[in-house]
């Protein structure tokens, strides 16, 4: 390492539990707070000591600089080839067979992500690179499209060449491999990904060698079609490789607040990192298995509505998780929690929110699906409310075990949601 670089303090914290006391530099705690939507930082109860814990996001990312520089690794609570399983499933059922993963990756979240986006690619671009056209302006000594004549104009004072034009090009610059480009370049920096797949990744990016850089911003708009639609399980990983950070495409180093005050040292720059955001990984693993097992019962899901109102006037939105319909109108809703039921029973406000969701919907009933705790998927504890022809029904869908087991979990579900 050069002269005058400083190691990042290593913090490895489990996705669950208590967290981490550990002692840490002042630099290192200003990072750490600003990262808050990764870690929770509390005083640990004596001089330089502070607590950590995980907020429902795993991987390993590197913060800040300097005398606050930081590698923070989170292990999930489930193994690694089923987070892979619940990643995939988020884009349809069994958009892959769980990729083989090699022993050297399967139990480390960032090699092991690499590896089945590399074969995954690989298998996308290799049935053939997607085109589509693009308007594109241009000065061209032959007519192309239509001249502009406004431009022409403005530009050319009268000489007849060049020409002011726009055109439709069928380009393998699209929206779709953009993304994929980007996030092929973001998982060859990221430090442990295997030489073998970085190889892979770097074959990948050749084959995207026409296609343009993203701009620093939001990733680009796609529609799922049947012209994307093999694209569709690699865009998924790659919107989590470039969302999941949080860091702008091909920005740099930025502040949180991204205001660029903060101090030397001190600020939650993100690096080189994967960070999966658990919660959503359960709501559309929790979506997609629903919607295919209650198609079977000749019912249909609708995923975050966000057209509904709480009140009369408007003001107040709501956003369900799920609506389930069948041919006279509103089923049910349900809400994916990824948090343990605790004591089996929901937090009130958990019921609040489902009552409010009845309430606004016309529904009858509401299915509370937690990520943990005792109970099972397909026997629900039922909470009725008084004065109101509503009921809560609490299950709990355990991501853990086997494929089979999860599969067993949440036909069980499709069946108590659909009864």
């Amino acid at each position: 390492m050069p002269a005058g670089v400083i190691n990042p303090r290593r913090i490895d914290l489990a996705e669950t539990g208590p967290g981490a006391s550990l002692v840490l530099t002042p630099p290192q705690v200003a990072t750490l707070t600003r990262a808050a939507h990764l870690v929770r930082v509390e005083p640990g109860g004596a001089p330089g000591r502070w607590r950590l814990s995980a907020r429902q996001r795993v991987g390993a990312v590197r913060l800040g600089s300097g005398e606050g520089a930081v590698e923070l690794r989170i292990r999930p609570k489930v193994a690694v080839d089923r987070l892979m399983y619940l990643l995939g499933f988020g884009s349809g059922p069994r958009p892959w067979q769980a990729e083989a993963l090699p022993a050297e990756v399967s139990h480390d979240l960032v090699p092991a992500f690499a590896e089945v986006f590399a074969q995954v690619a690989s298998r996308v671009l290799g049935a053939g690179v997607l085109h589509g056209y693009r308007e594109r302006e241009d000065e061209l000594n032959v007519v192309r499209g239509r001249i502009r004549v406004r431009e022409q104009m403005r530009r050319g004072f009268g000489a007849p060449i060049p020409l002011a034009v726009a055109y439709d090009d069928f380009t393998p610059d699209v929206p779709e491999n953009r993304i994929l480009l980007a996030a092929i370049r973001a998982l060859i920096a990221l430090p442990g990904v295997q030489r073998r797949t970085a190889r892979n990744l770097h074959h990948q990016a050749a084959r995207l060698g026409a296609v343009a850089e993203l701009r620093p911003g939001p990733l680009p708009a796609w529609t799922r079609n049947r012209l994307n639609e093999r694209y569709a399980p690699a865009l998924r990983l790659a919107e989590t490789v470039l969302g999941g950070s949080g860091a702008e495409h091909g920005s740099g180093d930025r502040d949180r607040d991204g205001n660029g005050d903060g101090a030397p040292g001190a600020e939650a720059r993100e690096l080189p990192g994967l960070m999966v955001d658990m919660a959503r990984v359960f709501e559309d693993f929790l979506s997609v298995a629903l919607g295919s097992g209650l198609a079977a019962h000749g019912l249909r899901c609708s995923t975050q509505e966000a057209h509904h109102r709480l009140d009369e006037a408007g003001r107040v939105r709501i956003r369900p998780d799920l609506v389930v319909r069948d041919r006279d109108g509103i089923r049910c809703v349900v809400d994916a929690k990824y948090k343990d039921l605790k004591g089996g029973l929901p937090s009130t406000t958990d019921l609040y929110q489902m009552v409010s969701y009845c309430t606004a919907l016309g529904a009858e009933r509401a299915h509370l699906v937690y990520a943990g705790g005792a109970g099972q998927a397909g026997q629900a504890d039922t909470h009725s409310v008084l004065g109101a022809p509503i009921s809560v029904h609490v299950h709990v869908l355990d991501p853990s075990g086997s494929v089979a087991d999860l599969e067993n979990r949440f036909r069980a579900l499709a069946d108590a949601v659909a009864g």
